[in-house]
């Protein structure tokens, strides 16, 4: 099913942004922009009314409907407009996440267009559209392995280290093995080992890429495995097959 590749069509990511009773395309770009691109949305303002829930005895809206209605003036719209085209793109699965085509008995409407000019026209424009951020997903994803692996948050001055890491990813294909590596032979990562005998460098490497590994691969370590022919994409995100031409094997 085109529709279910890559993390955006998990069940389990797509009833996280929901809420109890409905989809919430503000929660699913809101999730997109900070998980995936590191880029959180704006505060909102103070006494932001919520959304109109549909009435007993009225025309039932679809959630767009009530979101357009919601967004038509300022200080809303400058804000929406970043988070929700990508929520709409994702409307087509309600709030545990299966897929469906109508809301409210009202035909999805799952178009829109990024801030960035993108034109999207449901889940697969959008994992298209979101391939052309690798860089940035890359060290999106380098910060929070690092974040898994040193037990706290990344700080400003881990910063130079996880773009090098990054950086350094790159040159092998953005292979999740070389984020491990580099995350792994940090300082950071490093200095944190102790113990009465101080293992070596080599034994501490050993160590942390067994950690992480084993850690990852039981929570989807895939999702950061990234290459399609020679462009580099997001495997999992993207829903393509990463083909690993120098090391003569398929995935």
């Amino acid at each position: 099913d085109q529709n279910r590749l890559g993390v955006l069509g998990q069940g389990s990511i797509l009833a996280l942004t929901s809420v109890a009773t409905r989809t919430s395309p503000v929660n699913r770009g809101k999730w997109v922009l900070n998980v995936l691109l590191g880029t959180p949305a704006p505060t909102p303002p103070p006494n932001v009314p919520p959304l109109k829930e549909n009435g007993d005895g009225e025309n039932a809206l679809s959630v767009r409907e009530r979101m357009e209605a919601h967004r038509a003036n300022e200080p809303c719209r400058s804000c929406h407009k970043i988070m929700d085209p990508i929520g709409f793109a994702l409307e087509n699965f309600d709030a545990i996440g299966s897929w469906r085509t109508l809301d409210a008995g009202n035909p999805i409407d799952p178009s829109g267009k990024l801030v960035d000019g993108s034109q999207l026209n449901g889940v697969k424009g959008l994992r298209e559209a979101l391939v052309r951020y690798t860089p940035q997903f890359t060290r999106v994803a380098t910060r929070h392995l690092m974040t898994y692996a040193l037990g706290r948050g990344a700080e400003y001055y881990d910063m130079p280290t996880i773009r090098a890491v990054a950086t350094e990813a790159g040159r092998s294909n953005n292979r999740f093995s070389a984020i491990v590596m580099g995350v792994v032979k940090s300082p950071q990562f490093q200095l944190r080992v102790k113990s009465d005998e101080k293992p070596s460098t080599s034994t501490n490497i050993e160590l942390g890429v067994k950690a992480l590994l084993s850690e990852t691969s039981r929570v989807n370590a895939a999702v950061f495995d990234i290459s399609t022919e020679n462009e580099i994409v997001i495997d999992r995100l993207s829903g393509t097959t990463a083909s690993y031409q120098n090391a003569g094997q398929t995935k």
